[in-house]
């Protein structure tokens, strides 16, 4: 197939399976709060001050409003133009592998997440690009100059988006394999060590002049790493499974389970026809992408477990179609893995695009509840809006999503009225109702309550409290 023809079929691909991302506009979590207020100076706060840049120069303003879909069309040509460089650059005499590999770097369920965002998206592909840069592009001459452009490129990377150091392991881990046979063992560890360093370095200059000047408070203490101790093990193990489970969540899937089973049985042989030299770095290998399978955050004392962190996935089954494909079986399991892979991500990536509609719906039923309730209070006596409980699924299609693909809660995210920082945002930023927003536990005796279809609410000393609910039977 010539080359023209190959990207004209990738193409299609990747719009076929970014459409659902590309035809929902509703905001996702923070999102709300970006829009109404056109100020990306937030990232000052996470210490990622190139991002308020970025967004800076997409707008060409200060003020950085929604600029949908712009960002996500960005943020996918990045994607493509990364996943298409590595498949050429590790398949290139393959034009089926190419096109598997391909399939499945862009198909990363739980960079979903990462995409969703119509604000962060531009920034973590650009991640990519720099991650690629920093593996395949770093050789510009001389030692010193090649070391200095790799510290600068993962300094550049921590100022942008500091999960996606995955990513980098994950890529590096790749090019080791491919270089397996080139290198001699010398020279290959020579480039891990000086990668790793530089990797180490510009973490210690990030640390001193960004990130302990920068961070606030309550993400200083969510970004503590483990103390070095006897503990350490026992985190790391514990960490690791957390993140695993939501791996687990794709992996369980019947197509992708089989697909990777076969995979598996085709590269036994292969691993172990190698020398001992090839046996001991593919070892080192499958650590660092048993590394980037799950998240660099492994290494926090209270990492959140977000799909959004497990930026480099898909590179682990890029090792793996890599190796197996030095059998005929291999090959064909190879592209049932991308078909698997890609397939099931673009149904997820549909529920997800689909139960994004649905509480945007669901939110507008409910806050529409609560203005009908104002109106009967009168207003202007309402101080506080308070919040008793979660906004259940009150329509039956999220019930229906949710429980047969319980991995979209977890793409969600925290979007309920129990969590104030989404209920503020809501009523707060996106329907601009200018009162007082938080969460109660327990609810005062003796209210008097006001029922409409989908809250019940009562007002006593200034507060209206809200219990959202299926109520029109």
């Amino acid at each position: 197939m010539t080359k023209n023809k190959e990207i004209s079929l990738l193409a299609i691909i990747t719009l076929i399976f970014f459409l659902p991302l590309l035809m929902v506009s509703s905001d996702y979590q923070d999102d709300i709060y970006r829009s109404a207020s056109g100020d990306s100076s937030f990232w000052f706060e996470n210490a990622r001050p190139v991002s308020v840049y970025i967004l800076k120069i997409i707008n060409q303003n200060t003020i950085t409003p929604d600029i949908f879909p712009l960002t996500l069309v960005l943020s996918i040509i990045i994607l493509c133009g990364v996943s298409y460089s590595i498949s050429n650059r590790l398949f290139h005499n393959d034009f089926r592998l190419r096109v598997a590999s391909f399939c499945i770097l862009i198909s990363n369920p739980f960079f979903l997440q990462n995409l969703s965002y119509k604000y962060d998206c531009i920034t973590m592909a650009v991640c990519l690009a720099l991650s690629y840069m920093f593996v395949f592009k770093s050789d510009i001459g001389r030692f010193i100059y090649s070391f200095l452009y790799k510290i600068a490129i993962v300094f550049l990377l921590l100022c942008i988006y500091q999960p996606a150091l995955s990513y980098i392991a994950g890529l590096m881990a790749l090019y080791m394999s491919i270089s397996i046979r080139s290198l001699e063992l010398r020279k290959w560890l020579l480039w891990l060590l000086i990668s790793s360093a530089s990797v180490l370095i510009s973490f210690v200059l990030y640390k001193h002049f960004i990130s302990d000047h920068m961070l606030n408070q309550h993400y200083k203490i969510a970004g503590s790493i483990l103390s070095l101790d006897k503990s350490l093990p026992g985190s790391l193990l514990k960490n690791y499974i957390g993140y695993f489970r939501e791996c687990w969540g794709f992996l369980s899937k019947p197509l992708v389970s089989i697909a990777v089973t076969l995979t598996l049985i085709s590269l036994i042989l292969p691993f172990l026809k190698g020398s001992r030299v090839d046996l001991f770095k593919n070892i080192i290998c499958i650590m660092m992408l048993a590394i980037c399978l799950t998240s660099v955050n492994i290494v926090l004392k209270e990492p959140k477990f977000q799909p959004r962190e497990m930026i480099g996935f898909s590179l682990s089954f890029i090792y793996l179609i890599s190796l197996a494909s030095k059998s005929k079986l291999g090959k064909y399991s190879s592209l049932s893995l991308a078909f698997a892979f890609i397939f099931t991500s673009f149904s997820i990536s549909c529920y997800l695009s689909n139960m994004r509609n649905l509480i945007d719906l669901r939110d507008s039923l409910i806050v529409n509840d609560i203005t009908t309730s104002m109106y009967k209070y009168n207003q202007e006596n309402v101080k506080i809006i308070s919040f008793m409980n979660d906004a259940l699924d009150i329509l039956p299609a999220q019930t229906a999503i949710l429980k047969s693909n319980p991995l979209i809660y977890k793409l969600l995210g925290g979007v309920n009225f129990k969590e104030d920082w989404y209920s503020q945002a809501v009523v707060n930023q996106k329907y601009n109702i200018q009162k007082q927003v938080k969460h109660i536990d327990q609810l005062p005796e003796g209210l008097a309550w006001d029922v409409n279809c989908y809250t019940r609410t009562a007002l006593a000393g200034g507060v209206m409290y809200v219990e959202v609910g299926i109520y029109c039977k």
